[in-house]
């Protein structure tokens, strides 16, 4: 009697833990088709570790950053 609570037990929380994860799985999923696709990025040609995301000159060496 014991064995057949504790089998209930393990499968109702199976059902639940399942039903859970789908319902996250397609929040995330609406999250991903309402975000924007492309944010442009603006780098310095001789500085590539700077950048930025507006135009504008380099802080190191006064060039123009240029779109990534």
């Amino acid at each position: 009697m014991k064995t057949k609570t504790i089998f209930m037990m393990m499968a109702i929380a199976g059902v639940v833990a399942t039903a859970s994860c789908s319902k996250s799985a397609q929040k995330s999923e609406a999250v991903k088709e309402s975000a924007p696709t492309a944010k442009v990025i603006y780098t310095c040609p001789m500085d590539t570790d700077v950048v930025s995301d507006h135009p504008g000159k380099c802080p190191k060496c006064g060039m123009d950053l240029v779109k990534k």
